[in-house]
């Protein structure tokens, strides 16, 4: 593993990179919304209306919602307080991109289920960047890993490497993880010899409880013996891009 505090710089795959959708009748502004967030690193795609928004979301999976709320047809504000209402969807972060009086804006803001943020049109890149960073920090937030790992350094980098991405808790040994693992965990990072046994006689538990886990080891071991691990990494083969790439397609996919 690359012994450094920040991943290198290089090109998140498509299928790592945040997804955003876009509810935006205009065609012009939704085009320019499209460039700026893949210009910021983003994937996104557009809906003209909320029906073509509700078949997206139906056929996809979106990190993040811009939302306009002059639509043809059922209005933005309708369509949010719909989406709302489905429990698949309560929870997915919303930003309001809008050019509707003040008026709306407090009437928006009065309804208890509120957005991330609210901006103006035409949009400034930097207010919008700052925006999805805020609502990914607070989604990123919720997420928890345990990981179990005696070695002082490889505990501070995956600390250092995984700050902007989950809470991490660590444990140096068996005996604390065995008590850490009363608590919930949305993912484990196990080394395999630890002071006072084998990592391994932890997985049936982490299985029962239905804890994705990534085996991250010296040791060499064939992916057969331990089929329950998501992902299986050799500490001097492995990048610190692999592994949070790979941590991170992991809670996005529990997250949905």
């Amino acid at each position: 593993m690359q012994h450094s505090a920040v991943p290198p710089v290089a090109e998140i795959p498509e299928q790592y990179k945040e997804h955003l959708l876009i509810l935006e009748d205009d065609s012009n502004v939704a085009d320019l919304l499209k460039l700026i967030l893949e210009e910021q690193g983003y994937s996104a795609h557009i809906a003209y209306n909320a029906e073509q928004a509700k078949q997206l979301l139906k056929d996809d999976q979106y990190d993040i919602l811009t939302l306009d709320l002059l639509l043809p047809g059922q209005s933005g504000i309708d369509f949010f307080r719909e989406l709302r209402s489905m429990k698949q969807f309560q929870n997915i972060p919303v930003i309001v991109i809008s050019s509707v009086s003040d008026k709306w804006m407090k009437d928006f803001y009065e309804d208890p289920l509120s957005v991330v943020d609210w901006l103006e049109k035409p949009v400034d890149k930097v207010r919008l960047g700052q925006a999805i960073s805020l609502a990914l920090e607070k989604k990123r937030r919720t997420a928890r890993i345990l990981h179990i790992e005696d070695d002082q350094d490889i505990k501070h980098i995956i600390c250092s490497l995984l700050q902007n991405v989950a809470e991490v808790d660590v444990a140096c040994d068996l005996a604390i993880a065995k008590e850490k693992l009363h608590q919930d965990y949305d993912l484990v990072i196990l080394d395999l010899p630890l002071p006072d046994g084998s990592g391994e006689t932890l997985l049936p538990v982490l299985q029962l409880r239905d804890i994705p886990v990534v085996i991250f080891s010296a040791k060499e071991i064939d992916s057969a013996d331990m089929p329950h691990a998501c992902a299986h990494f050799v500490k001097s083969k492995t990048s610190n891009l692999m592994l949070i790439n790979k941590i991170n397609s992991i809670l996005k996919n529990k997250r949905r």
